[in-house]
């Protein structure tokens, strides 16, 4: 098999798990035994095939090891570019025509294709990823965004080329600010830096959430509309759910207003 007959096995075989039943039409997968169904290293599985998919807002990796696929309003639609077509031609087309379950049907104005959200943080903010991930759930349930960051690299992946893809493929840039961020030489020179040129040249839009309070105003991303709003730091929040939900209504103000009408 080649790589693209492998990765449509792998659409198929999650397709399979949805049940017509479940009305979002997600599946919830181990990752190890499908690698193993298709007599794949574990390893190439995850970085090549996992990776290339989860590019395509058809899957995600939930830690440590779950593949949760949402096919719903997906189907093979988005597996169907120039490049599949070119190698298998009728064959995927015929698989296009797999009907989708009328219970699976698609949600009225939701979009197909999830936002990209890449999640920029120092390592010693980890807890507050852990509350954004939370209250981020229902976006990412309802297909409008799909999040990432570092922790889904998995053991022997090549972490710096996992950043820059999802990086560089990004809708939107969240970067966690606080005194560590702004310390790290990574997150600064690297991450920051990327996040602005992309902000600049309008391929991604940037949105600073203030986790503790630190100097920022002055930063780089000083200027940028920050959450939770009037940029007040999360942890001088009497609440960090009330701190948390005011990020996630703003986040998805932002996903409407790139959805478009």
């Amino acid at each position: 098999m080649n790589d693209i007959e492998i990765r449509l096995r792998i659409v198929k075989y999650l397709d399979a798990k949805a049940s017509p039943s479940m009305e979002t039409g997600f599946a919830f997968v181990d990752l190890a035994p499908v690698a193993k169904l298709l007599s794949l290293d574990e390893g190439e599985f995850r970085s090549k095939h996992v990776g290339f998919l989860e590019s395509k807002g058809i899957i995600e990796v939930n830690p440590p090891d779950t593949l949760r696929a949402r096919l719903s309003d997906i189907g093979y639609e988005l597996f169907l570019d120039e490049e599949i077509e070119s190698h298998l031609g009728p064959q995927i087309e015929a698989e296009a025509q797999h009907p989708v379950p009328q219970s699976k049907a698609s949600i009225p104005g939701e979009r197909a294709k999830a936002f990209g959200v890449f999640i920029a943080l120092s390592t010693k903010d980890e807890e507050h990823l852990e509350q954004l991930e939370n209250h981020l759930s229902l976006l990412r349930r309802q297909g409008k965004i799909l999040p990432w960051n570092f922790r889904r690299i998995g053991a022997g992946d090549d972490w710096r080329g996992e950043i820059d893809n999802h990086l560089d493929s990004a809708d939107i840039i969240l970067l966690l600010i606080s005194a560590d961020f702004i310390a790290s030489e990574y997150c600064w020179d690297v991450e920051m830096k990327r996040a602005l040129e992309r902000h600049r040249s309008g391929e991604a839009r940037i949105i600073p959430i203030i986790v503790r309070d630190c100097d920022w105003h002055n930063a780089p991303f000083g200027k940028f509309q920050a959450l939770p709003r009037h940029g007040k730091p999360v942890t001088a929040w009497q609440s960090w759910d009330q701190a948390y939900a005011d990020i996630a209504r703003g986040i998805r103000k932002v996903v409407d207003e790139l959805s478009g009408p």
